[in-house]
């Protein structure tokens, strides 16, 4: 049975310990690469030194393994003697001849070849071909090696992190990142910050080119900056991949964007097609917020069609789920009940747990999609949530209280904010490393989100999350689809041609 474990209002206003608010993701940038800050420093040697350094280690491996090879050929036929006349190997022949044991000749002959009596077991099925272990440990080498040397890299070069948006874009792409190179699809992924320095980034950008490169990142900087990096990758042949690229931009040969009106739009038509009527409240996270704001825009949009609802009353609650509880609080008492609530990114819970408190629920919410609020959404679907008081002493005895939606209350829709176009990029900016190209270059694409949960496919979700943190975030992953129809096929290699 689920346990309710929210502090009791008037606990929390006696001093109650408040709970921690809901982690946020630090991106593991570096600063720059004056300061050394890099993922790792890598050789700066440009021309042939770049192609010697980028392929030493493969010919190191090679040069292992001849040496190897002859070391067991030394050992096989080491017994013969391969100085002197054509003489000398004649008389020698005729010693081991005349040493053979009488009855025995026909054992060795000059048809049958050399004697392998006394030669180790391992060496003779190396050298027949069936034992791979003899040269296994040098087989992985040679194949870290080739990957060090010729696998995907890619570079990502930010201008500055001027705010918690900015942080959760690259933190996607991060997340995208690091799959990638865990499952060693890329060799390795470089960030560089600039902190606003835009002659740092230009050197960043000069240490992503000698670093070799298959394709860049660029994010988070101005105009100016991102002309001058485009410039730079150009002129290297470098594919350049933008998100959220300044107005005004051009050079890259794809630019992702959010759609974060379609995200408000779907919120505001779930709010009017399930609410007959009432008053709804706002619970977001800055008003100065442009995301915020466009996507209020679109909710107010959409609301508006059920001239029904009240859409008066906003709370901005900047992202923080405590905070986003305490303002809950306190609005349901000052102002009473309200049958709907949309809420966003890190505040459903918070949110929801002060509905649960005056022990009646919403008929309509729109939350987000962290594990905690899906976990308390499902309980109260299924076994409910336990929410029997604590006794005021030891002796006293207080019946269970399990507390349920009723039919027709908490119907929910929840979405991903759109902030995985960082994720996007990386998995185009992939593609194009490994030799793929867009349909249409240098366009923009509007990213919109893919998944959105609701009560029908609530268990699935729930089975996702129902062991993780509470602040675990459901991410919204772009289709396979969706990213190959941006692509052209792939183009047929000399040897499958041939094939």
């Amino acid at each position: 049975m689920a346990r309710y474990t929210r502090k009791r209002r008037h606990k929390r206003r006696r001093g109650g310990v408040k709970r921690a608010a809901v982690a946020r993701h630090e991106p593991r940038m570096q600063t720059s690469a004056k300061e050394k800050s890099t993922k790792r420093e890598k050789s700066t040697q440009g021309g042939f030194a770049a192609f010697i350094r980028r392929h030493i280690i493969v010919i190191a491996i090679v040069v292992l393994v001849l040496v190897a090879a002859g070391v067991a050929l030394g050992i096989v036929f080491g017994g013969r003697e391969t100085t002197g006349t054509q003489d000398d190997a004649a008389q020698a022949s005729a010693a081991v001849q005349t040493d053979v044991p009488e009855g025995e000749y026909d054992e060795y002959s000059e048809e049958t070849g050399y004697d392998y009596a006394g030669v180790e077991d391992s060496v003779l099925e190396g050298l027949a071909g069936s034992d791979d272990s003899l040269f296994s440990d040098i087989d992985d080498e040679m194949e870290d090696a080739m990957f060090a040397a010729q696998g995907i890299r890619i570079g990502v070069t930010i201008g500055d992190l001027n705010s918690d948006t900015d942080k959760m874009l690259l933190g996607r792409l991060e997340q995208a990142s690091n799959a990638a190179e865990e499952s060693k699809l890329v060799y390795e992924v470089y960030y560089y910050n600039a902190q606003g320095d835009p002659n740092q980034q230009l050197q960043d950008v000069r240490s992503l080119i000698k670093n070799e490169v298959d394709a860049i990142i660029v994010g988070g900087t101005t105009k100016e900056s991102f002309d001058m990096v485009v410039a730079l990758a150009n002129d290297a042949g470098i594919p350049v991949v933008a998100y959220n690229a300044p107005p005004g931009a051009s050079g890259y040969v794809i630019n992702i964007v959010a759609d974060q009106s379609d995200w408000g739009s779907v919120y505001g038509d779930f709010m009017a097609d399930n609410l007959d009527s009432g008053r709804i409240v706002q619970v977001l996270g800055s008003e100065d917020n442009e995301l915020d704001i466009e996507r209020a825009s679109a909710i107010n949009a959409a609301l508006a069609t059920n001239e029904n609802i009240s859409t008066k009353d906003t709370l901005y609650e900047k992202w923080d789920n405590d905070d986003a509880y305490d303002a809950m609080v306190e609005y349901l008492d000052e102002e009473g009940y309200v049958p709907g609530v949309i809420t966003e990114e890190g505040m459903a819970q918070g949110v929801l747990d002060a509905f649960i408190e005056i022990e009646r629920l919403p008929i309509v919410m729109c939350g987000d999609v962290s594990a905690g609020f899906i976990k308390t959404w499902y309980a109260l679907k299924t076994i409910g949530i336990d929410i029997t008081p604590e006794p005021e002493d030891d002796d006293e005895e207080v019946a269970t209280v399990i507390f349920k939606s009723k039919v027709g209350e908490m119907i929910v829709c929840a979405q991903p904010a759109p902030v995985s176009i960082g994720a996007v990029a990386f998995e185009i900016a992939f593609k194009l490393a490994e030799g793929r190209t867009l349909k249409v270059s240098g366009a923009t694409y509007v990213y919109t989100v893919e998944t959105v949960i609701t009560d029908s496919n609530l268990p699935k979700y729930y089975a996702m999350v129902r062991d993780e943190k509470d602040d675990v975030l459901v991410r919204d992953i772009v289709s396979q689809e969706t990213i190959e129809n941006l692509l052209n096929p792939p183009e047929e290699t000399e040897e499958e041609a041939d094939e």
